[in-house]
């Protein structure tokens, strides 16, 4: 019995040495990540392995980040990757099929890729989050900082197909030559964009189309809000809109609403139903389609413009 006791014992000090010096797996395929070196460890993630951001990851030491493909899940649970630089895109340069990214804030990103002349005649798309992205979901998410470009831009995701964004904020400001979108530059296929809200700028400057949650789009998109000054009145594209810029073939948009003089949809664009402008003075009562388990409308936060519940907090 003695022996047992002893042996009990040993196995229990055995176990808990091992639970405080090996690395900080939850299971396997799974892992913590708490610094910029750990951060780039993501370009080795294969599908189905897991990501979980330990705490606040800054990137100021990094002058240009260098984007990389990205097929695996991130959860952020709540924690920033602040500064972000560089000339190249976003944080990824691909989302691939079967990529998740949720609960991830980006703050204070500063993408330039004018900077970059020896590869700016390369770059097509630019996102603040993925420069492209196929099949992949995006959700609970937020993108504020500045992106400069002559690339297909956008806040999250430059060029995205059959892709997913619930639930999104992007305050980002955005100073584009081509097609820009406060959430994406060119959404094609089967894209869905959900419950999100863009309260960040896109610049006056010439672009083919602009729009405050796509500049192109096809797909779905439903229970979104832009706030006033999203897409400036003096903007020179000849197709801007509040909500898209272009609606690309049998588009389905619903229970979305705008702020600001700058129609919903640019002129080329049939209208479709649900499409509401709104007025900073405007009330919850007649914001029918938004879901108010995850909106909220308070007249001293965010100017009076409904904003998403989780968003509440990082308001300043």
């Amino acid at each position: 019995m003695k022996k047992l006791s002893k042996l009990s014992l040993c196995l229990a000090i055995f176990i808990m040495a091992i639970s405080l010096f090996a690395p900080e797996y939850v299971s396997a395929g799974t892992r913590y990540i708490k610094t910029a070196k750990e951060l780039k460890t993501l370009k080795n993630a294969k599908q189905g392995d897991v990501y979980i951001l330990k705490k606040d990851i800054d990137l100021k030491n990094i002058s240009d980040w260098k984007p990389f493909d990205f097929s695996g899940k991130l959860d952020g649970r709540g924690h920033a990757i602040k500064n972000l630089t560089g000339t190249k895109g976003g944080l990824f340069d691909n989302l691939t099929y079967g990529a998740e990214i949720s609960n991830l804030r980006l703050t204070n990103i500063s993408i330039d890729t004018l900077k970059n002349l020896d590869t700016m005649s390369m770059i097509i798309n630019i996102g603040g989050l993925a420069n492209t992205s196929q099949g992949a979901s995006i959700t609970k998410c937020s993108v504020s900082g500045r992106i400069d470009s002559t690339a297909v831009t956008g806040g999250f995701v430059g060029k995205a197909e059959d892709t997913e964004i619930k639930t999104c904020v992007s305050s980002i400001y955005l100073d584009t030559g081509s097609i820009a979108g406060g959430l994406v530059g060119e959404g094609r296929g089967n894209m869905l964009i959900e419950d999100c809200l863009m309260i960040g700028r896109i610049s006056k400057k010439s672009a083919a189309a602009v729009g405050g949650m796509a500049g192109e789009f096809f797909g779905t998109l439903k229970r979104c809000v832009t706030a006033s000054g999203v897409i400036d009145t003096e903007s020179s594209s000849n197709n801007k809109g509040s909500i898209i810029g272009v609606v690309k073939g049998d588009a389905h948009i619903s229970d979305c609403y705008y702020y600001g003089n700058v129609p919903a949809l640019g002129p080329e664009n049939k209208e479709y139903k649900s499409l509401v402008h709104l007025d900073e003075k405007s009330n919850k009562s007649i914001m029918t389609g938004l879901n108010f388990k995850v909106w909220t409308l308070k007249k001293k936060k965010n100017n009076g413009v409904p904003v998403l519940k989780w968003y509440l907090k990082y308001l300043h």
